[in-house]
């Protein structure tokens, strides 16, 4: 099975988002601090459901609920697997040989290092970056919103699907500002 990697280069970037006054919606990223990172791997696009296939069939492990044969439709197989949980997602790493990002390796990958809003900037999702708020009504291709991509050429970071990290959600420690792993 071929996954593209792309390379993330150690170095420190703005993690979190600034709290603006009266919005309580990104609390749990605040505050925004500089957090340094050592130089990791991270998949181009999510997995799609072609990928996960491989590793189900190799492993027996339960396909989605929704691939009704045990396999992804035709027309959905460079889409990103869905109906997956965190206990899933691990189970296809450990058996792929890598490991979820962490939160903060997600965010680097996805914002860059100067603090931007989105992977593209500070502009508001739109058709052309990503299928956002239910724009589609359903998943995309992956990489089809190449105006989307990351600074590092990372896609689909926004939108189309939520994805898992190794760590779980919780309030950051900005006195951890190496490497840091959530709760």
């Amino acid at each position: 099975m071929e996954i593209k990697w792309v390379d993330i280069p150690a170095g420190k970037f703005l993690m979190g988002s600034v709290l603006l006054s009266n919005d309580e919606s990104y609390e749990d990223e605040s505050p925004q601090h500089s957090v340094y990172l050592d130089e990791f791997f991270i998949t181009a696009t999510p997995i799609t459901n072609y990928q996960y296939s491989i590793f189900t069939q190799a492993t027996n492990y339960r396909p989605p609920i929704h691939w009704e044969t045990g396999l992804p439709s035709k027309e959905q197989l460079n889409h990103p697997v869905t109906y997956i949980d965190w206990d899933d997602a691990l189970a296809f790493c450990h058996w792929s040989g890598v490991e979820l990002p962490s939160e903060a390796q997600w965010e680097k990958s996805a914002r860059g290092t100067d603090g931007r809003n989105f992977p593209w900037g500070n502009s508001a999702p739109d058709e052309e970056r990503a299928n956002f708020g239910n724009m589609e009504g359903k998943t995309t291709k992956v990489q089809q919103t190449v105006k989307g991509s990351s600074p590092y050429g990372v896609y689909d970071l926004v939108g189309n699907v939520w994805e898992w990290t190794a760590d779980w959600s919780g309030q950051y420690d900005p006195a951890t500002t190496t490497n840091p792993q959530c709760p």
